[in-house]
Parts: C-alpha cells; structure tokens; sequence
C-alpha cells in the first residue's frame, strides 16, 4: 500500500511597518516626498513598479517594525519584563526559584 501526503504550502509571513515612527512630522514629509519621487518615474498602468516604488520607499524611510507588541493597551514595558523574569524562574527547581516565580506571578496577576 502507497501512502502520499498532503503537501502543506506556508503563507509568507506579513511585513509589519513601524508605522509608529510615522506620528513625527519630519518622517511622515520625509517619506511623502521620497514615495512622490519615485512615483515620478513609475510608468502609466506599471502595477509592480508602483508596489515596488512604495515598499522601497517605506523600507528606507519608516523601516520594519521586529518586536511583536502587546495588542492590549495596558500591558507595559514593566509588564513584559516581569513575564520574562517569571519564565526564566519556572524552570528553576529550588526553593528559591519557586518562592521568585510565586513573588513574580502573584505581581502580574494583583497589578494595581
């Protein structure tokens, strides 16, 4: 008996754009003329080179956003800090790691 699998086709992963750096008015006129020159030289019609002509602009200008940031508002820095510390202790099986792990999780879930 023969046996094929499926193959499984990986969706590319989505660019992010910090999108942040945009609220300084320097940046935003900087990559509004910076898209407006490069339109300049796109062909009438020419879809991929108007893409093209945008994205490079965007990645010169505003460039990518790497960290993944917390979607709720009131996660912060302080927050996200404490959750590293806290996983690092799980995996500490002494009595002093548990006492930080418990100190560290009992912080995060009575935030005031």
């Amino acid at each position: 008996m023969r046996i094929r699998l499926k193959k499984v086709y990986r969706a590319k992963a989505r660019v992010h754009w910090n999108l942040d750096i945009l609220k300084d008015d320097m940046v935003a006129i900087n990559y509004r003329s910076s898209v407006s020159l490069a339109l300049d030289k796109v062909e009438a019609g020419r879809w991929l080179q108007f893409k093209d002509s945008v994205t490079d602009s965007a990645t010169q200008v505003i460039g990518r956003g790497n960290e993944k940031k917390p979607q709720k508002p009131w996660v912060t820095d302080e927050m996200l800090e404490k959750m590293k510390g806290r996983s690092k202790w799980k995996s500490v099986n002494t009595e002093e790691g548990r006492k930080k792990y418990k100190s560290l999780n009992n912080q995060l879930r009575y935030v005031e």
